[in-house]
Parts: structure tokens; sequence; C-alpha cells
């Protein structure tokens, strides 16, 4: 949303913006310089419960009706969203049809009933792919759409200061500056590639890559939990020499701080995947989405891949069994557990990362995909 929020401010150079946002982007938010106010929206409630998220809705926006807004952006890709939109009681509500989820169908099939509902609220609906496919696009297409204006700057950005990159630099050795960052976690289970087999992949790298250092970011048990099978499987004396383990010690916003002192980040396609490329560091991610299923333009490696830097996409090969009929954007449609995703082999990531230093020489910034 980062280019889009700069772009409102660009073209609304007077107007009163507010940011709504979870908890977990608070703290980045919070140092966003296009905005005048933030508001936490802790979203508790199931999106597969109607009444769940009208009740939640109703009663937030309270907090919203009283600020009289001229225009609503929907930016949000759950069907929660335009409803609030609505019950901000803006006389505007704009969102594309990517708002109301029409990707997650396949998932959560018991929240579509009332959704071509939700479409009904909106002022204006903006077809999908207008000016492009990526969700970058997709969230600067709402701004492009009301005005006939296109964007002057469609670069995205994450906004930390001098006193988070000062905290994360006592973390670094002075006395090396490659840095290789590493996420193994993501909002999803099914997103996960095994920590065992991210130990496998450094120790290959090592290898080759004498001083490079990699560093683990995350935060929470099941991370921690990755970053001690990731250490127990690599070894005590390879983890000490290698690895820094940031893993829970740093915020959301210190770690976008810290990407910007790395050449590249090594994971999960998570928010510290798109962070790392809003810092202009390479990207080699893996997705969920077997290579053998059909790619559209609905796929999510096609929408979320790595904006405008050097890129790998590693895909597993092939779907197991229970996915190779999937019509899923995500592809893998066994969400409680790493499934396709293990099909990528450690040999796969450690060509995936030669292959990413040629891409980062060439200057390359649209995404190669391998399998």
């Amino acid at each position: 949303m980062s280019a889009a929020i700069r772009e409102i401010r660009r073209l609304y150079s007077t107007a009163r913006i507010t940011l709504v946002v979870k908890t977990i982007a608070a703290d980045m938010a919070e140092k966003c310089p296009y905005v005048d106010e933030i508001i936490i929206n802790e979203m508790s409630f199931s999106q597969l419960n109607l009444l769940e998220v009208f009740n939640w809705n109703i009663n937030f926006s309270k907090k919203l009706l009283k600020r009289r807004y001229d225009i609503c952006f929907a930016f949000g890709n759950v069907s929660a969203t335009p409803l609030l939109a609505y019950m901000s009681g803006a006389k505007e509500i704009i969102a594309s049809p990517l708002s109301l989820d029409p990707n997650m169908r396949h998932i959560f099939p018991a929240n579509y009933p009332h959704c071509h509902y939700f479409e009904s609220l909106l002022t204006e609906k903006v077809p999908q792919n207008i000016y492009g496919i990526h969700m970058v696009d997709k969230c600067l297409a709402l701004v492009d759409h009301l005005l006939k204006v296109p964007a002057a700057n469609r670069e995205i950005e994450v906004w930390f200061d001098h006193s988070d990159l000062k905290f994360v630099k006592k973390f670094l050795p002075r006395d090396n500056k490659n840095f290789y960052a590493i996420c193994m976690g993501g909002s999803i289970d099914f997103k996960k590639w095994p920590p065992e087999n991210y130990a496998m992949m450094v120790k290959k790298i090592s290898e080759f890559e004498e001083n490079a250092k990699f560093i683990l970011l995350g935060g929470g048990n099941s991370d921690l939990k990755s970053a001690e099978i990731f250490k127990e499987q690599l070894g005590k004396n390879l983890f000490s020499q290698k690895v820094i383990d940031l893993t829970d010690k740093l915020s959301y916003r210190q770690s976008a701080a810290l990407l910007s002192l790395c050449k590249a980040y090594i994971g999960t396609d998570t928010g510290t995947m798109h962070a790392a490329a809003a810092v202009k560091i390479a990207v080699m991610s893996t997705f969920s989405f077997p290579a053998d299923l059909p790619f559209t333009e609905e796929s999510m490696p096609k929408i979320w891949y790595p904006y405008d830097v050097p890129s790998i996409v590693v895909l597993p090969r092939n779907a197991l069994s229970e996915c190779q009929n999937s019509t899923n954007p995500y592809g893998c449609q066994m969400f409680s557990r790493p499934h396709c995703i293990n099909q990528i082999p450690v040999e796969t990531m450690v060509k995936g990362f030669q292959m990413l230093k040629q891409q980062i020489k060439k200057g390359a910034t649209e995404p190669l995909y391998i399998a």
C-alpha cells in the first residue's frame, strides 16, 4: 500500500488522511510521513462468521463516523474491509474486486454468500488488472482510476528512522558487510519450507560464500522453534560462525532497518519479503504454488512476487496428490501444514542463490521463476 498512500498525499496535499491498520503494522505505520493519523484495528473476529464481522465493524466504525470522511480507499483484501468502509460513513468508497476476496473463494467458500452484497456498497469499483497484475499496481489502480492521473512514482517504501538503524547495528560485526537475511516464518503454515532444509542450504552456500553471515529474522513461538531446529541441524560450531539469531529480538520496523544493511533476503513469501523489496535488496523467496499447475494472473506468485528488485521465486516442481486438481490461486490447498512446499530440494535453493547473484549483476527487476 505504501506507493498508493504516497500518491494519495501527492494528489490531496491539504487533506487530512487517516490510515487504519492492524496491530502488527502499527509500529511501522507510525513513521509514515504521508498520513496525519493512525487508527489501530485489532480485527478480533472470524472472517467466516458474517455476524462477527458485522458486530466488530459496527462497534469499530464509531471511531470513524465522527470524522466525516469524504473518501475511503479500501485496500484490504478481505471482505470485511469494504463493509467497514461503508460503515465509516465516507461519501465515496473506492475498492477493487480483489477487496471482495475473489482469490479466497476456493479457500473460504463459506465467506462468499455475502460478498456480492458488500460489492453493492461501493461507489467506485475498480476493474482488476487494468494497471498491472501485482498487488502494488492493484493498490495504485484505486488512486489512478479515481482521478485518471497515472502515478508519479510506483516505488514501494518502508518507514524507520536513525534510532532503528542504530539499534540493529549493535548486533552486527563491524568487520563484515556480507549479510543475508533469512525468514523461515509466515502467516500460514503451508508457506513454510522446513527449517532443517534452510540449515542444509546454509551449509552448502557457506562452502563457496566464505564471508557470508546469515541473520535469522521472525518472531513468536513458531519462529523460535524453527530457529532451534535450524541451529540443531546446522551444528553448534557452524551456527556460531555463520549465523546471527535475531528471532523475536526486533520489532517489524527494526527488522526493516536491518534488511537495509543486507545484501539479500532468503525465505518465505511474507511481509518481511516485501520489506526487503522496499529497501531495494535482492530476494530469493519460496512460494507454495506447484509449477505443474496452471499459472494464471490470479496465481499468488504472480500477484505477490518481490516488487521491482532482482528476485528468484522458487516453486515446488510438482503438486502432491491432494493438490493436483487444485484451482486455488495458492496452488497448494493444505493450509494447516507445510505440504507441496516440502518438494523444493535444497539443491534448487542453492542453485537459486547463485542465479540471484547473476540477477543482481544484470540489474534485472523482473522475477525469475524456478522449480
